[in-house]
């Protein structure tokens, strides 16, 4: 049996940074590409228990903050009458991602998580890659 030599704790950590720098960088050149079309994306549905949870999040947000976000029936509505596009977030070096109804650009009050998509209903190769990489672990 083969010992190794444990790492250092810092190489550790300098591995995982640079593991999520390259994760976070393909992140953002993927929503690049989606935005390159130009087109919105077909929205793909939530699935059920997600849809369940999304909505109790809203009442009880909704109830201690009135007018704080959209009702997620209403973003819901949106996202199918006119389609979904992709947003990063403020600072989009973190890989944060945002769906939003593709006539707007207010991520406060109109998004949800790219987590929240029914992935089954997804076709597209890029969307799923950046589903895929959104999952893993950080």
């Amino acid at each position: 049996m083969e010992h190794r030599t444990p790492r250092p704790p810092e190489e550790v950590q300098q591995n995982r940074e640079l593991e999520k720098q390259i994760r976070n960088a393909r992140i953002s050149e993927l929503v690049e590409a989606i935005h390159e079309s130009g087109e919105s994306l077909p929205f793909p549905g939530i699935p059920a228990d997600t849809l369940t949870q999304l909505r109790d999040d809203d009442e009880e947000l909704l109830a201690m903050r009135p007018g704080s976000t959209t009702p997620i029936d209403q973003i819901l509505e949106r996202l199918m009458r006119v389609g979904m596009k992709l947003e990063l977030g403020p600072n989009p070096d973190a890989g944060n991602v945002f769906v939003l109804p593709a006539d707007s650009d207010d991520i406060d009050m109109d998004s949800i998580q790219l987590s929240s998509l029914d992935t089954t209903q997804i076709t597209d190769p890029k969307l799923l890659e950046l589903i895929q990489l959104k999952s893993r672990k950080r």
